[in-house]
């Protein structure tokens, strides 16, 4: 049944749990279909994450996690603001002879109204990509401005770090499928539009505390990785072995969520923060119209 299913799949940011995130990626890559996935919308760290999954360098993106040129997070200060770290990583998941199969959705955020884009790239790859995901994963204050820019964009995850906005436009869909840290998160209602079925699972619930986010340490976050591969890989082949049909399947993503409802409700994450204050963001500034 997962051959013929019609995915949509979002990736948010997370700082060092996106570790996690990466972890999830190589678990679904390896259980689900990926011409399943007919479009893709991520935001900060995750925009790099999901790129790697996209163009088949998932070993390319573990072996950048877990051999981090730091130890904690002033080393990671020092790595991205003068060892340029971020171009780095970008060399080494984006190459000349990629192509994108589905829509990308890279989340830049700016400091004047509309505070959130949406930049869709799609098919061979440009050489324009690699100047977006720097400002789509350039944290201010840590990621310094490139000589190059006219306009400054800043990290998508400052106004939108679960970028659900761009697949209300996406016809056609199944299901949504959200990658994401934030416990106390609730899909919008467009998200369930003509019957998709929604299923926002928060990767590392349960595995780490809110300063983890912020803990850039080689070992740990390594660690987080494979933690992230085992518990996404036993997840996903719940809800995706032997559903037989659309309604099987939003059965079983229902009876999850259920499961889990009681921990996440106690479970804090700096996550929830973050889409608290984009909720605020959004209702006072809006975001630019796709």
């Amino acid at each position: 049944m997962t051959e013929d299913l019609k995915i949509g799949l979002v990736v948010s940011g997370g700082n060092a749990v996106g570790s996690y995130h990466a972890g999830a990626l190589k678990a679904l890559s390896g259980i689900l279909p990926k011409g399943s996935v007919k479009v893709i919308s991520a935001s900060s760290v995750g925009v790099l994450n999901a790129y790697a999954y996209a163009t088949d360098k998932i070993d390319v993106l573990e072996d950048c996690w877990k051999n981090l040129p730091t130890g904690g997070l002033f080393s990671m200060f020092r790595a991205l603001r003068k060892d340029s770290l971020l171009p780095k990583y970008i060399d080494d998941v984006m190459k000349e002879t990629d192509v994108l199969d589905a829509p990308f959705y890279v989340t830049t955020s700016e400091p004047k109204k509309p505070l959130v884009e949406y930049w869709k790239i799609e098919g061979a790859y440009k050489e324009s990509w690699r100047d977006l995901f720097y400002q789509a994963a350039s944290f201010p204050f840590l990621v310094p401005k490139l000589r190059s820019e006219e306009k400054r964009r800043l990290d998508g995850g400052l106004f939108d770090n679960i970028p659900v906005y761009p697949l209300f436009y996406e016809k056609d869909l199944d299901m949504i499928l959200i990658l994401h840290s934030d416990p106390k998160y609730t899909p919008p209602e467009e998200c369930f539009a003509d019957g998709k079925i929604v299923f926002d699972y928060v990767v590392n619930l349960g595995l780490c505390k809110v300063i983890d986010h912020y803990k850039f340490d080689r070992k740990r976050v390594a660690k987080w990785f494979d933690e992230g591969y085992a518990l996404a890989k036993e997840v996903f082949l719940e809800i995706f072995s032997e559903a037989e049909s659309k309604e099987a399947l939003r059965s079983k993503v229902t009876a999850f969520y259920q499961r889990k409802l009681a921990e996440r409700k106690k479970a804090h994450a700096a996550d929830s923060l973050a889409t608290m204050c984009n909720n605020i963001f959004w209702n006072l500034f809006g975001r630019k119209e796709l």
